[in-house]
C-alpha cells in the first residue's frame, strides 16, 4: 500500500514538473512579446513626440554593444551609411549590414554638418528591408539618453541641415 501510494505521488509530481515547466516556457514568451509591444509602443510615441526632417547625409556607423553575449560577433564592426532622416529623438539610417534588432545593438553614428562633428549613441529598435533599394536595409534607431546639453547641439544640427535643404531647394 505504501509503495503504491509512493508511486502515485511520483507520478504527479512528474506531472506538476511538467505542468510548470510548460507554464514557466509560457511566460517567458508572454513576457517577450510584452517587452516587444512596449517597445514599438515607445517607438509610436516618439515618433509622435517629435517631428522627423529628411536630409541625406552620409554617416559612419559603428556596432558598440549588445544586449545578447550571442551577438557579441557584431560589436566594432563599421559601415558607412546614410541618414535618410533625424529628429531629436532618433534617426533613420540606411546600411548594407545586417544586424539583429531584437538583440539591443547598441550603435555609435558620426556624422558632420557645416564641419561640425557629431556623434550620438543609440539603440537599434527597427528594421525595414527593401528589394529595390541600395542599401537594401534601414535602421531606426532611438537615441540614448542625452543630457540637455547634448539635446542642444542635437537640434542645433538638426537646425542646420533644415537651413541647408531650406537653401538647396531655393537654388534648384
Amino acid at each position: 500500500m505504501f509503495e503504491t501510494m509512493f508511486g502515485m505521488m511520483l507520478v504527479l509530481a512528474a506531472i506538476l514538473a511538467i505542468i510548470c515547466t510548460l507554464v514557466w516556457k509560457k511566460n517567458r514568451e508572454l513576457q517577450t512579446q510584452y517587452d516587444e509591444l512596449k517597445q514599438e509602443l515607445e517607438l509610436i510615441e516618439n515618433r509622435r513626440q517629435a517631428t522627423r526632417f529628411n536630409v541625406g547625409v552620409t554617416c559612419m556607423t559603428r556596432i558598440t554593444g549588445s544586449g545578447d553575449p550571442s551577438c557579441a560577433h557584431f560589436i566594432g564592426q563599421q559601415q558607412t551609411g546614410e541618414i535618410l532622416n533625424i529628429s531629436i529623438t532618433g534617426v533613420k539610417v540606411a546600411l548594407d549590414l545586417d544586424v539583429p534588432v531584437r538583440k539591443m545593438m547598441e550603435v555609435e553614428l558620426s556624422f558632420e554638418v557645416r564641419g561640425n562633428p557629431c556623434k550620438l549613441q543609440g539603440v537599434i529598435v527597427r528594421k525595414e528591408e527593401y528589394l529595390r533599394l541600395e542599401p537594401k536595409l534601414v535602421y531606426g534607431i532611438r537615441f540614448a539618453d542625452m543630457d540637455t546639453e547634448e539635446k542642444e547641439r542635437l537640434q542645433l544640427m538638426i537646425n542646420y541641415l533644415q537651413t541647408d535643404q531650406i537653401k538647396k531647394h531655393k537654388g534648384a
